[in-house]
């Protein structure tokens, strides 16, 4: 007979707070945020993962540490260039988004005992996200932002 503490679940799984980039040579670093971020925190944390010897163009979202006088600093003494302002609230234009929101699905029916399992599990699918998905997200900015212009900035189904 199993006892009870065997068969209890967990009322509330672990989670963790990831980082990560995309390129269209696939996905770049995946970092796991152990603490809240103060823009120091996340200028280190780009000084670190993020590929500043490349050509490309950066797109965060607006939270207010990616938005940090310091952080644009940083992206102009590296020479990144990157949207300063990229509309709120629009996940949908955010190809990153899309890629979490995979990295979600394929979580479901996947369980962690702990966030040392569940950072293992999030690194594995990360790893493994098809190169063709990816594309699939930066071939279709044009055609987003297309629809963007045409709607005047409404919501509008891509």
């Amino acid at each position: 007979m199993q006892s009870k503490k065997a068969n209890k679940k967990t009322k509330y799984p672990p989670k963790l707070m990831v980082w990560g980039w995309i390129d269209y040579q696939g996905t770049g670093n995946l970092v796991w945020i152990r603490d809240n971020m103060k823009a120091a925190d996340y200028i280190e944390l780009l000084d670190r993962n993020l590929p500043c010897d490349r050509n490309f163009i950066f797109l965060q979202d607006g939270a207010s540490v990616h938005t940090a006088g310091d952080v644009f600093d940083f992206f102009y003494d590296n020479n990144v260039e990157f949207i300063e302002d990229f509309p709120p609230q629009s996940p949908d234009l955010n190809p990153i988004e899309h890629v979490w929101a995979f990295v979600k699905r394929s979580l479901k029916g996947r369980s962690a005992r702990n966030l040392q399992e569940l950072w293992r599990i999030i690194q594995d699918i990360w790893e493994n996200i098809s190169i063709d998905f990816i594309h699939s997200l930066i071939d279709s900015m044009p055609r987003r932002l297309e629809a963007v212009k045409k709607a005047k900035g409404s919501h509008t189904q891509y």
